[in-house]
Parts: C-alpha cells; structure tokens; sequence
C-alpha cells in the first residue's frame, strides 16, 4: 500500500485529484490509499506524532494561514523523507519551493491533470524503490517501518513476532514467522530455526547447533534447518562477494 495525501482548501479540486490518483491505482493495480486535508494545519496536527505516515504528499501551494512552503518547511522539520509534489496557480513560488526539495511544481493549467498523472508515476516509482529496502508492517494503532539492513533477527513466541534492532530496539507484530520469511527472504534474511530469522549480513561464525551474530548474539540453529541454512548462507556470500 502507498499512502498520499491531498492538502488543498479547494474541495472541488480535492476530488479531481482523487479520481486522478484512483485511475492510477486502477490501471496499476496498486492499492493507493488517499487522505484530504483541507488546510497545512490540519495535515501538521495530524503528522506531528507520526511524520511518515504518507508516502506522497500533493500540496496546494497557495492556502490560508500556512501555505505550501511553510507546511513543508514545518514537515521536513518533523523528518518527513516522502515525496511532496506542489500545486499553484502560480510560478510566482517555484523557485522558493526548492528549499524543502518537491519531486515537482505542477500549475494549475489546462493540462495539469496530465502533468499531475505524470509526476505521480514518478513518486509512485520512487517509493517502490525505496519500500524494496523496507520492511512495512500494519497494526491496528500504528504502521511500523524498519530499514531491512537495521534487523538483526527476528524471534516469534507464541505467534508474536520480535523484531530486534542493530540500535538495540525492538518492534512488536502479531504475524507467524512464516508469512515475513515470504517478505524478506530474497534480502538476505535465512530462517535457521523454527523461532529464528536472522539477517545474514550480521552472522560472523556459526557450527551446527548456533549462530553467532554481531554485538555477541547466538541464535540456536534446529536440526531441522541446519543444512538448509548452511546453503543459503553460502548463496548469500557467494552472491556478495566483491570481484
């Protein structure tokens, strides 16, 4: 799921918009989940615990009180790392937009709907990009995203899924073992037991009974996994070796 949102204090325009972003969603088969704002306040609110929510912002530039910029400004501030796209009516802001670094300046032209088609595209390419490296869960009360390279195992007791961190976090998620060794297991991450996933890239020794992982972790290997892991251990570093 990519996540946009719309901030415009045009209505109408907010349901242009829409049809344009389900038509993509339609034709790419993408689930293209959409939220509307109809001021920069309102969207800050809503962000200010919880920056990256979205994936794509698509901002009026001119709106009352906060405008374009100084929504984003105030965004870019909190350490959202989206896509934001401008919408103006105007050039008079392209220039002073480049501060908070937009994917694009859209005008609100006779051909913006193809333009906004366009550069929509393009953000949705990007975050695909950029969600290969990402691991996105979804609960009830929050969406969880963790940089694949940051994991260094994953522990599941009682069908409760641990996933620690390199900085000594942890994130808890409800799921087997199973369904997020399907997500993650083309990256590099080898089930070696029938709790235990562990990230390949911090495994510094093993035999047949344990894994030892950076930071002095072990990690038990179960029999039924031992030879199994051993060859895709091997894969992996054959796969990484630097020639």
């Amino acid at each position: 799921m990519i996540n946009v949102c719309l901030c415009d204090d045009d209505g109408l325009f907010l349901e242009v918009c829409s049809g344009i972003i389900e038509q993509i969603g339609a034709e790419t088969e993408l689930e293209l989940n959409i939220q509307k704002f109809f001021n920069g306040e309102s969207l800050l609110f809503e962000l200010e615990d919880k920056v990256n929510s979205f994936d794509i912002i698509i901002m009026d530039m001119i709106m009352r009180e906060f405008n374009g910029i100084e929504t984003a400004k105030q965004l870019r501030e909190y350490g959202f790392s989206g896509e934001i796209i401008f919408l103006s009516s105007s050039k008079e802001y392209a220039i002073d937009s480049f501060e908070v670094e937009p994917l694009n300046y859209v005008l609100k032209d006779e051909n913006y709907q193809v333009k906004l088609k366009e550069v929509l595209m393009k953000a949705i390419s990007l975050i695909e990009k950029k969600n290969a490296k990402k691991l996105i869960l979804y609960t009830k009360k929050k969406r969880i995203v963790m940089e694949l390279s940051e994991i260094l195992y994953i522990e599941c007791i009682n069908k409760t899924l641990f996933l620690y961190k390199d900085d000594g976090g942890v994130e808890e998620y409800i799921s087997t073992l199973g369904s997020i060794e399907e997500k993650i297991r083309e990256h590099g991450f080898i089930r070696c037991h029938k709790s235990y996933i562990v990230n390949a890239e911090y495994i510094e020794t093993f035999t047949k009974s344990e894994c030892k992982l950076r930071k002095n972790i072990s990690i038990p290997i179960g029999r039924k996994y031992a030879s199994i892991f051993k060859e895709d251990l091997i894969q992996y570093e054959f796969d990484h070796i630097v020639i």
